[in-house]
């Protein structure tokens, strides 16, 4: 797992949620909220583990807890 240091400079297309979660300082729980809203668009890994594009976590911004 890599760390995220800036939203805008990260250079990998998709982050974890563990990932965004510790990068927002929310709790990762937040981040499945968002993405059942459909405020974050949710992409699977044939494991069936979920990422997020970066360039969506970009254009959200960090959610309100």
């Amino acid at each position: 797992m890599s760390h995220i240091i800036d939203l805008s400079t990260h250079n990998e297309p998709f982050v974890t949620v563990a990932e965004l979660a510790a990068y927002w300082q929310v709790h990762r729980a937040t981040v499945y909220r968002d993405v059942a809203k459909g405020a974050l668009r949710p992409h699977y890994l044939p494991s069936g583990t979920m990422r997020v594009a970066i360039e969506d976590a970009r254009a959200y911004g960090k959610p309100q807890e």
